[in-house]
């Protein structure tokens, strides 16, 4: 399993070796709808969250697929090349902005908040300042 987070794709580590394949033209890896690594004869290969183009920039599409990323882990764990596995699919729109380390706004389809998202990215979001 490669999970990794950020805006842009760090998969240079990829490129010396057997996954390079694996690499699309702008350096993300290629994953089908059910997070598995294209371009290898290995099949219990999984990538996701922005190292992957499926869908990658959005935390909340992860989250939303956390019981489909478990479930496809734990088939290929069983089962292999043979496994049947479940597709993901695009999480809420869910936009957050941060302005400094008290201030923000989040929102998502149903509703805006001020205070709690934003808050609790701000926890994490300046903790290296």
């Amino acid at each position: 399993v490669i999970k990794t987070v950020g805006i842009e794709p760090i998969n240079d580590f990829l490129t010396k070796g057997t996954l390079e394949a694996c690499l699309d033209s702008k350096g993300w890896i290629r994953t089908n709808d059910c997070f598995v690594v294209q371009g290898t004869e290995r099949a219990n290969i999984m990538a996701y969250g922005d190292c992957s183009n499926f869908l990658y920039n959005n935390a909340i599409n992860l989250i939303e697929n956390r019981h489909v990323i478990g479930y496809n882990v734990n088939a290929l764990l069983k089962h292999g090349a043979k496994a049947s596995l479940k597709r993901g699919f695009p999480g809420i729109q869910w936009y957050q902005i941060v302005t400094g380390d008290s201030a923000g706004v989040c929102n998502a389809r149903l509703f805006w908040t001020t205070r709690i998202f934003p808050w609790i990215k701000n926890q994490t979001y300046f903790y290296f300042r």
